[in-house]
């Protein structure tokens, strides 16, 4: 995928080059490997012989556009972009994939738009996303931010649920490492630390509330924040102070991407989004996803539409003083589309009081200036990167015509309008197909008959998403070893996501009293092969691993008690956590801990503290609702289990419960989002409870405490 063997030119066709307001007509582009080796006027072409020739008459060529905030997890969402005119994507969540992905873009291996990737979300404690990297002291900044470093992403992204002090330790350890920071932890704080952009607005209305106010000064918790904003605080917004808080903005240097289209699609219903035909490019599991949360949306909408008049505002000032303006949408989210949902950001810009060509300048010129590849792109001229889009009508007359897609050229590939169809219908082909889970025995079949062996199948909405296999056996020592294999798209153990499948296997031992000794994991994902081992060594914990793409470590992690738990929390964990509950009275509750790494690829080792309470008996199985605290995860939801207190379903609620803090609320409209249910079983007598002399049991908060065996 090295670029076409032979010269291409485009021949009397209209340039806009977008280096100035100006077209240039009847005009012949012709390149050379990835570079535009020439443009000028037709008549003046020198085309070799056995170049591809393009017939432009009647046809627009502009620059390839940028979509300068993304969340792409698959490669098709590369396709996607290509598909749709985009030949520059900044990644805003990265992954060890996102680093693959760019490189081998870059070498000419994989078919894609040029990728850049700022490197996991940095966050608080507690994050507010799942799997953001905890930050909280110097030392932790630096240690992320060095991570980041190391790996090889391009800016540390940072979140609201950071406090201060942790916000500035972030920005030095990031000037120190020279990387830039993105996102924002209150406006006066980013601009005052000239960061070097500031993503989706918020900032902004916060710093236009009345002086004093709970908003503006950052006396509420994030949350609270994003539910004022929401629901007040674009009634009681000071417009008069924008002016003011833009050219604060001009003069910091700092950069925004405002994704203007979060707030078109809170204005959409669910009917209209759900009936969109670009759903057909998306997992079900993806658009089920984005089902639930629209249905689920913990803040109130009635004021979208005032939100969206407030930030369009504010673009139009921004863009009015000078201040650097971007164009992103935050795909995948809420029914935002990787690809297609830009030309409707583009469309918002236009509404914000842009002309045409000032939003596809936005959405070209200014991303390459921002990246400092102006030299290499982001206008059209000779020796720059061959990333164009022919158009079939003139997007300077109406924005809108971006979307009329004649062929697309990124680092001197060219797709033809065939050629895109191609992509899109392949795209449409892989979001149908369903995996098979765990096609093949385990590698246990052949062993002794298991204490307990089980299958339990994920779904997500009704949509299969993975299974997963568990074996219990009895060691000689009286002991017990749990081994799991999994295939999952998505897991809820701490915190569910969407990403592409993988492959997990654990294995965990515990002695005669059912404390834990080791636990094994490994998984392989597209971010590449994990694995870890945590071993008990009287109050401490041993930590070996090797994770993508920092590579192998070890670190020591002090224990408080015997009854800590190790390992990652699949279904090998929730069975464990079952056990411990099986004493449990109507009413009683216990508190477990568990020591290990989140789902990948997050291999953060943190504690997670479980706290299982018994509910009323179901049609004769004992029923438990859970609540899981962890530094970047916090969720919660139900284990039911059998008469004798095997682990039957696990039934995880579907919204982290970072996000809002009216949760006590939220659930009685939140459906479970991940069914873990188990399907077959091969079990032997059960053994008797655990002898009496067992060390202390977890805490129980309650008149009794005990401990069951699996």
């Amino acid at each position: 995928m090295s670029g076409p063997a032979r010269p291409l030119a485009i021949e009397n066709v209209t340039v806009i080059p977008l280096d100035t307001d100006r077209r240039l007509e009847a005009h012949t582009v012709v390149v050379r490997g990835d570079r535009i080796a020439w443009l000028g006027p037709a008549k003046d072409a020198r085309v070799s012989e056995g170049a591809v020739r393009i017939d432009g008459r009647g046809k627009y060529v502009i620059p390839g556009l940028a979509d300068m905030h993304a969340h792409p997890s698959t490669e098709d969402h590369l396709l996607l972009y290509l598909a749709n005119g985009i030949t520059t994507v900044r990644n805003m969540k990265g992954a060890p994939r996102h680093i693959a992905w760019r490189d081998g873009i870059a070498r000419g291996e994989m078919l894609g738009p040029s990728l850049h990737t700022a490197g996991p979300i940095t966050d608080g404690d507690p994050t507010m996303r799942v799997g953001a990297v905890s930050v909280s002291t110097e030392a932790e900044a630096d240690r992320a931010v060095s991570a980041a470093a190391r790996a090889g992403y391009e800016a540390i992204k940072v979140y609201d649920h950071l406090a201060p002090q942790g916000y500035q330790a972030i920005v030095r350890a990031a000037t120190a490492y020279g990387l830039p920071v993105a996102f924002q932890v209150g406006l006066d704080a980013a601009l005052a630390a000239r960061q070097r952009s500031i993503e989706h607005l918020y900032g902004y209305v916060e710093a236009m509330q009345p002086p004093g106010s709970a908003l503006r000064e950052h006396r509420v918790d994030p949350a609270s924040a994003r539910a004022l904003i929401a629901e007040s605080a674009v009634r009681t917004a000071d417009r008069s102070r924008t002016r003011e808080l833009v050219d604060a903005t001009r003069a910091a240097g700092t950069w925004n991407c405002p994704t203007l289209i979060i707030r078109r699609r809170h204005l959409q219903t669910l009917e209209e989004l759900t009936a969109r035909p670009e759903n057909r490019y998306e997992p079900p599991m993806h658009v089920e996803g984005w089902r639930q949360f629209k249905l689920t949306y913990p803040y109130g909408t009635s004021l979208k539409g005032e939100e969206l008049a407030i930030f369009q505002q504010i673009v139009g000032g921004l863009h009015a003083s000078g201040a650097g303006l971007l164009a992103g949408t935050d795909a995948s989210v809420h029914f935002i589309f990787h690809g297609s949902s830009l030309h409707e950001e583009l469309e918002e810009f236009v509404a914000a009081g842009l002309t045409p060509y000032q939003a596809l300048v936005v959405a070209s010129r200014n991303a390459a200036e921002f990246l400092g590849e102006l030299d290499e792109s982001g206008t059209v001229a000779a020796g720059k990167r061959a990333d164009l889009l022919v158009l079939s009508a003139d997007p300077t007359e109406r924005i809108t015509n971006t979307r009329a897609i004649d062929g697309v050229m990124s680092g001197g590939r060219w797709l033809a309008r065939s050629d895109l169809d191609a992509l899109l219908e392949r795209v449409a082909t892989n979001a149908r197909a369903l995996p098979q889970w765990l096609s093949g025995p385990p590698s246990w079949a052949t062993e002794a008959p298991p204490e307990f062996a089980a299958r339990y199948e994920l779904d997500f909405g009704g949509t299969p998403v993975g299974a997963e296999e568990v074996r219990v056996e009895r060691r000689d020592d009286g002991g017990r070893r749990i081994r799991t294999r999994a295939h999952l798209a998505t897991f809820a153990g701490q915190g569910w996501g969407v990403w592409e499948a993988g492959t997990h296997h654990s294995e965990f031992e515990a002695d005669a009293y059912g404390c834990a000794q080791t636990a094994r994991y490994e998984s392989q994902t597209a971010d590449g092969n994990s694995r870890g081992l945590l071993t008990r060594e009287d109050n401490a914990v041993s930590v070996e691993r090797d994770e993508p793409p920092i590579g192998p470590s070890r670190e020591w992690h002090e224990v408080g008690s015997r009854d800590v738990l190790l390992g990652r929390a699949y279904v090998g964990i929730y069975l464990q956590l079952a056990d411990r509950a099986r004493d449990l009275r109507v009413g009683e509750a216990t508190a477990v801990e568990l020591l290990g790494p989140g789902s990948p690829p997050d291999g953060q080792i943190f504690t997670t503290t479980f706290t299982l309470e018994r509910l009323a008996d179901e049609g004769g199985e004992r029923v438990y609702r859970f609540d899981a605290r962890r530094r970047n995860a916090s969720y919660s939801g139900r284990l039911t289990c059998d008469p004798i207190g095997r682990l039957r379903e696990i039934a995880f609620a579907g919204r982290n419960m970072q996000v809002s803090n009216a949760a006590a609320a939220l659930s009685s409209r939140d459906a479970p989002a991940v069914r873990i249910r188990r399907v077959s079983e091969t079990a032997a007598p059960r053994p008797d409870i655990a002898p009496a002399s067992a060390p202390a049991a977890a805490s129980v908060v309650g008149s009794r405490q005990g401990r069951g065996r699996i």
